[in-house]
């Protein structure tokens, strides 16, 4: 979070309204890769506005670049091994089918008394060979199958994490601090850079204990900026427990007062950033 710069104490605006004054926090977004490596190229510095989708940085993908080329030719040799095995397979039924003909023949023979039953029991035993040796062809048919979607489902993994290498941004944000360089040699999920959501800014402020009870989830405020600027927004969190005024507020009486921390959703079209000082004014209730 940007730290808070100051509190105006609570103090009444012609009897009507409030006011207190901090900065302006985004939620942080970490932009990490999900690999390692070592950082090709960073595409965007402290205070760049950056649009979903952009590429944010890019990691060496050489080393998973052969990777791939290894997965495709692990694929083609499965593919090779399967055309191969249906082969053996064509083949071994073409020569179930002859035997069985060769069988009936030899049955036919038998009944006029040309054939023996040594020559019949011959081309049966056969017969259940080429069977056998059929289904076996099958098998290694379904095995080779098996092992091109294994393959495939390899090639598709290093594809995608090759795609990974490069980085976007998944919202509209701005860069708040670089946190690595080119050449630096990063870890799976090590922060290169951070960013601030810009869609959903809020101005955190700090409100003493006596005045929680005229405060709740909702509650209406007008945003000042120092350049003049107004705007409306509405209360969004209320911390749970209360806390002594941040070091960095004011007089030191001010400072060891108890105040709870509230969140102000400001609207986005006001045009603000992180760290800017804004006012908050609630209506006297």
């Amino acid at each position: 979070m940007i730290p808070l710069l100051s509190l105006l104490v609570a103090c009444g605006l012609n009897g009507e309204q409030v006011a207190y004054t901090g900065t302006i926090e985004v939620t942080e977004v970490e932009a990490a890769a999900t690999v390692g490596g070592r950082l090709l190229e960073v595409l965007a510095d402290d205070g760049d506005a950056v649009h979903a989708g952009d590429v944010l940085f890019r990691v060496d993908d050489k080393r998973l670049q052969a990777e791939v080329a290894l997965r495709k030719a692990g694929v083609d040799q499965a593919e090779a091994a399967r055309v191969a095995a249906e082969a053996q397979v064509r083949a071994a039924w073409a020569q179930v089918t002859m035997l069985k003909r060769e069988l009936d023949r030899v049955k036919a023979l038998q009944a006029s008394g040309v054939a023996t039953d040594q020559q019949r029991s011959q081309l049966e035993g056969q017969l259940q060979v080429a069977r056998a040796q059929a289904a076996a062809a099958e098998e290694v048919v379904a095995q080779a199958a098996a092992a091109g979607r294994q393959a495939e489902a390899a090639l598709t993994a290093t594809t995608t994490t090759v795609d990974e290498t490069s980085v976007v941004a998944a919202i509209d944000a701005v860069v708040l601090s670089r946190n690595r360089e080119p050449g630096e040699v990063i870890g799976p999920g090590m922060s290169v850079l951070t960013l601030g959501d810009l869609a959903n800014p809020r101005l955190r402020v700090y409100v003493p204990l006596a005045r929680m009870e005229r405060l709740q989830i909702g509650a209406p405020a007008t945003i000042h900026l120092d350049g003049g600027e107004q705007g409306t927004g509405r209360v969004v969190r209320i911390a749970s427990e209360a806390e002594f005024t941040p070091r960095d507020i004011l007089t030191p009486e001010e400072r060891v007062k108890r105040v709870f921390a509230v969140d102000i959703g400001v609207d986005a079209g006001l045009g603000v950033h992180p760290g800017m000082p804004a006012e908050a004014l609630f209506p006297e209730s």
